[in-house]
């Protein structure tokens, strides 16, 4: 007898997730305490979060640079 054929959802960790918005662990941390980002599931200790939990976010409108007051790329220092 076969197995079903169902669909994968691929799990990514913290690291994809980083380069996928172009942001560092702590506006992740940031973004999962405002709702923005999805809570993760924790495996062993690590961080993943399901792919198409963040390409649904995506669509109804969350991207790095949609983030209301939070920066997409971290701002160097302004000289004065």
């Amino acid at each position: 007898m076969s197995q079903p054929n169902y669909p994968r959802d691929r799990m990514l960790p913290t690291r994809l997730v980083r380069e996928r918005y172009l942001i560092v662990d702590r506006t992740i941390n940031r973004w999962i305490d405002r709702g923005i980002l999805p809570e993760p599931l924790r495996i062993n200790g690590l961080r993943y979060w399901r792919e198409s939990d963040l390409a649904q976010r995506e669509r109804e409108g969350m991207s790095a640079r949609n983030t209301g007051s939070l920066p997409a790329q971290p701002q160097g220092r302004q000289r004065r």
